[in-house]
């Protein structure tokens, strides 16, 4: 039976982070119940249409989830949503900083209606703190953090060709989650988690800032060696009118470079449905043992992370 059988998880998510967080909550059996705006849905969903006609990056980050439709804005749907945070163990939101106290879903509006609830949110940098208020994107973060500093090359640094800095935010985000959720089950209280972009790829840079805390030392860029005592690095042989690539080891340099370093600074499992023009919610299951399930068509009132084409909750 997977880990988080039982669980269900709510979600006021979009983009990258936060839906990789909730995936991977479904990945180990949770009931992840995704809201979206009506009419339009995740941002992912537009992407491109490639994997049988559905975003790719939409079906990667929201498998094994339900979908509902719902507008925070509208009071109509206050009701349905106020049922779903209720039958919910975890609540998770990866929006702009403010939005969740605009539309009623922070932390104090949420435990208000479910005083053990696992509240867990993902920023760019953080609750507190001089860029608490700013809005994150993972390119900006690998330049701030220094990521980029130390790939590429002297004369084309590049970003990391997938988005690491929210990847990893997700992942440590499900993490903390899971620990949250199993201290929940010791003491009968609820958690708040919050994990931003900015601390996650700092401890992903591992022992470079050391260096620089320690030493006033940053590591050159290496292209494709390893930082190890006998590090792999490339060199290329001709052969012929074409040049193969191979690889020797080599010794590993000293550093002595110095510069600014950065500091430390988130299954269809029974019926489920809801109207946001009523002011009660039908139906409210608890999930099966089921798992995790395929993207499937759509039924009445819910789709599986197809697109929400009504204000109709679950």
């Amino acid at each position: 039976m997977p880990l988080l059988t039982g669980t269900r998880v709510l979600a006021c998510e979009n983009g990258l982070a936060g839906p990789l967080c909730t995936r991977l909550l479904a990945d180990l059996g949770a009931d992840v119940i995704k809201i979206e705006r009506p009419g339009v849905g995740d941002v992912t969903r537009g992407w491109d249409s490639i994997a049988n006609g559905e975003s790719s990056g939409f079906v990667w980050m929201n498998r094994g989830k339900r979908s509902v439709a719902l507008d925070l804005k509208d009071e109509a749907s206050r009701p349905a949503l106020e049922a779903l945070i209720r039958a919910s163990d975890v609540f998770l939101q990866n929006f702009t900083p403010g939005w969740a106290a605009e539309h009623g879903v922070d932390e104090p509006a949420v435990r208000g209606h479910r005083a053990d609830v696992v509240y867990t949110e993902i920023s760019g940098y953080g609750p507190d703190g001089p860029y608490a208020k700013r809005n994150a994107y993972d390119l900006v973060v690998q330049g701030e953090t220094g990521l980029i500093s130390i790939t590429g090359t002297p004369e084309e640094p590049a970003r990391v060709g997938v988005s690491i800095c929210d990847v990893g935010a997700g992942s440590y985000a499900a993490v903390a989650t899971a620990a949250a959720l199993a201290r929940r089950a010791q003491t009968g209280e609820g958690e708040r988690v919050s994990v931003s972009l900015f601390d996650t790829m700092v401890d992903w840079l591992g022992y470079f800032p050391h260096q620089w805390w320690h030493r006033h030392e940053v590591p050159p860029r290496r292209e494709c060696a390893i930082r190890t005592s006998a590090r792999t690095a490339p060199s290329r042989q001709a052969t012929g009118a074409s040049s193969a690539s191979r690889f020797s080891p080599t010794s590993t340099g000293a550093h002595s470079r110095t510069t600014s370093s950065p500091g430390l600074t988130c299954t269809p499992t029974g019926a489920l449905r809801a109207t946001s023009r009523g002011s009660r919610t039908e139906g409210i299951s608890s999930p099966s043992s089921s798992g995790p399930s395929r993207l499937t068509a759509p039924r009445s009132g819910w789709s599986s992370c197809r697109p929400p084409t009504s204000r109709a909750g679950p």
